[in-house]
């Protein structure tokens, strides 16, 4: 009885959401009558004129105005999707938090739209993943993932949704996409995103173990012996307290996979000048190459901090998809199969290298930037810092307004060092080389050294 009552529950709402749009019903884009009748920023923003717009901010027009069914212009330009527009309003003091009357912020707009471009700008822009929308006390996730807005999904989980918010009808972002979607590819992708944001907890009820989701954004601490990672990416997940043994981006044979932190973090010392890589907004790679200085906690792990100039889009890509990849490299060389006692041999390239897997927090207030800069000089020049306190608070804050810093928390690292460990036949005669040789060959063979190496005679090689 009770089974079937269920049933015939479900099977209401399911066809009530299904008829009336599901997660979309209320989200009324601007009717060609209102589009006709819009005036000043509605109608600027809705056409994307730059031009009148910008015109009407400087003269002081109503940034968060509303039309008849409560959309301001900033709602009108994201149904528009007109990007340029939206960041002006933004960037002018526009709410990005402001609900219509049907209670959709711009964030829900563009997730239900399926408009990858304009969520990725309003998530850059500060706009919240996280806020409570629509006559089903929902949210952009429950939205996107009952439509199977896969990309959305993703969006919005590395923005730091709320994965298990249960809207009015006791339904999460999971559940939704399993009962209202049509088990076709892209809802089968956003059920994997959903399940792989989530990691494992113990059920109390005496259950199998059940999947739970936390803050995504906690910080991870791969060091740690007194407390674990409350939020891992699916890049970082692994088993707690090792970074070694998580995921990897890097091919490492067993052979140069070096475990000793103390090395990891003399090379990261050594070389700072390290290889940022992110995700773009179309889901290609971008790189940026800059200092890094290692920040080692103890038992809180390692951070990196840094700073790029403002007008490079890597900290949008960071603040949108705070998961990303760091590459340092140490000393390198060619070496030559002559080092070997046969002939059956050929050439190959040698050297060390650590990279980390990264969660990144913005450090964008002018107090913060400068505490970061004055570490930073420490590092590198400390006889500048007094240069640069004589420069005066205006210049500083010039120069600090041009910048925006991170602070990347190491969630997982591999310390690669291929120094050809497994042929002892060659180590004598490839220490012997890179000895005499330029600067990085030098720096290699005092690696050997350090590894007990250069002593392997050829009468003590074998094979592996």
């Amino acid at each position: 009885m009770k089974a079937a009552l269920y049933r015939s529950s479900l099977a209401a709402v399911t066809a009530l959401l299904m008829s009336a749009g599901g997660a979309s019903l209320g989200q009324v884009p601007p009717t060609a009558a209102e589009v006709q009748a819009y005036q000043g920023l509605h109608q600027a923003a809705w056409r994307g004129d730059m031009n009148r717009l910008k015109a009407l901010i400087a003269a002081g027009a109503d940034l968060d105005a509303r039309d008849g069914l409560g959309r301001t212009p900033l709602h009108v330009a994201t149904y528009g999707r007109q990007r340029e527009a939206i960041s002006a309003l933004a960037k002018a003091g526009a709410s990005l938090q402001r609900l219509e009357d049907d209670r959709y912020d711009a964030v829900t707009i563009a997730a239900v739209a399926d408009d990858v471009p304009t969520l990725a700008l309003l998530l850059s822009l500060g706009a919240s993943a996280g806020l409570t929308t629509s006559r089903y006390d929902g949210t952009a996730l429950i939205a996107a993932a009952h439509l199977g807005h896969d990309e959305v999904v993703r969006r919005l989980i590395a923005a730091g949704a709320p994965l298990d918010h249960v809207n009015n009808l006791h339904w999460t972002a999971l559940i939704e996409s399993i009962v209202l979607g049509d088990g076709g590819p892209r809802h089968q992708r956003t059920l994997i995103a959903l399940v792989d944001a989530a990691p494992i907890c113990s059920s109390q009820t005496g259950r199998a173990t059940r999947r739970c989701s936390l803050p995504r954004r906690a910080a991870t601490t791969p060091w740690s012996k007194s407390s674990r990672p409350r939020a891992q990416s699916r890049a970082a997940r692994g088993q707690s307290g090792d970074p070694f043994r998580r995921t990897r981006p890097m091919y490492t044979p067993p052979q140069f996979n070096s475990k000793d932190r103390a090395i990891a973090a003399e090379l990261m010392r050594a070389h700072p000048f390290a290889t940022l890589i992110s995700n773009d907004d179309d889901g290609l790679p971008y790189i940026t190459h800059l200092p890094l200085v290692l920040d080692d906690r103890g038992e809180d792990g390692f951070a990196l901090l840094g700073h790029c100039a403002k007008p490079n889009a890597h900290w949008r890509y960071l603040r949108a998809r705070p998961t990303a990849v760091v590459s340092f490299l140490g000393p390198h060389a060619y070496m030559s199969p002559s080092v070997y006692p046969d002939v059956a041999r050929v050439p190959t390239w040698n050297y060390l290298a650590v990279n980390c897997t990264v969660e990144a927090r913005l450090i964008e207030t002018p107090a913060e930037k400068d505490a970061l800069l004055k570490r930073l000089i420490g590092e590198h020049e400390p006889a500048y810092a007094q240069q640069w306190r004589d420069l005066g608070e205006e210049f500083q804050l010039k120069m600090l307004n041009g910048i925006v810093g991170f602070e990347l928390r190491v969630a997982a690292l591999q310390c690669k060092l291929k120094l050809n460990q497994h042929r002892k036949e060659a180590h004598a005669a490839m220490h012997a080389q890179y000895s005499v040789g330029s600067p990085d060959e030098q720096a290699l063979a005092a690696w050997m050294g350090r590894l007990g190496m250069d002593v392997a005679s050829a009468a003590q090689a074998t094979e592996s």
